[in-house]
């Protein structure tokens, strides 16, 4: 099995990267790949912040079934699987070809890395429940798309270990179109340990501007997003469908 790093100064071509900390053992819960279909030509749509393109190769896309396998000692490989008539590029690459490209590893919502090749090899990861995103590029770094719906991988797996407690919780529900929150801005310094928990009745997406984290909500499913406050400022946390501010995130 081939093993990739890619060097986080690489994602800065297409997004900020995600922080990883100390890590113990693993194991894989779920798996949810989506539906292989053909699509026309030329549609572009807005996922959040990200543009994707519609699937233009006169084939099928094929499924996305991330496994994550590995240890503590060794570390952790996030494999996409097999992806029959996708064809990995190289970095040197920016003009389209249809069915050719990379593809955008997410971790917890931000992303970890851009691979060209189907296993990435993940060193580190904190005690807790992890969500790992695969989602196909093509060479301009514009994600694949299937009617509208960016083609990706997603499975939730755990590590195990103690959690320790975040030096800031902010908790808000989105309910009948109205948030709830503790306070309109919420206050942490360079360093805390974050966890921003949201709670939704309709299928949303929580988006935190600048550090850009996202996360699929469900309706009536705590979604915790949990991160080092690590970038000075002030920042938006949005409900992404719907435009809704939730609250400020204050960093200094």
């Amino acid at each position: 099995m081939n093993r990739l790093v890619v060097a986080a100064a690489l994602a800065l071509l297409v997004a900020a990267c995600g922080d990883t900390t100390t890590t113990t053992a693993a194991t894989v819960d779920s798996t949810t790949p989506t539906a292989p279909g053909t699509t026309g030509e030329g549609d572009h749509t807005h996922d959040g912040d990200e543009m994707t393109m519609e699937w233009d190769a006169a084939f099928a896309p094929p499924d996305i079934n991330v496994e994550v396998t590995g240890d503590a000692a060794a570390g952790w490989i996030v494999s996409a699987g097999e992806l029959p008539g996708f064809e990995f590029s190289s970095l040197d690459r920016i003009e389209h070809v249809p069915g050719e490209g990379h593809t955008h590893v997410f971790i917890d919502g931000s992303l970890y890395t851009m691979a060209y090749d189907t296993d990435v090899l993940v060193p580190e990861l904190a005690p807790g429940e992890h969500e790992v995103k695969v989602v196909l590029s093509r060479n301009d770094h514009l994600d694949y798309a299937l009617d509208g719906e960016e083609i990706a991988g997603t499975t939730v797996f755990m590590v195990e270990g103690t959690v320790d407690a975040a030096d800031v919780t902010a908790l808000a529900s989105f309910e009948a179109g109205a948030v709830t929150t503790e306070a309109d801005r919420v206050k942490a310094s360079i360093g805390d340990t974050v966890e921003i928990i949201v709670t939704s009745d309709v299928s949303e997406e929580v988006h935190l501007h600048g550090y850009d984290i996202v996360a699929d909500l469900e309706p009536g499913v705590a979604k915790t997003l949990r991160f080092t406050a690590d970038i000075p400022g002030i920042f938006e946390v949005e409900m992404e469908n719907s435009g809704t501010l939730i609250f400020e995130l204050e960093v200094s």
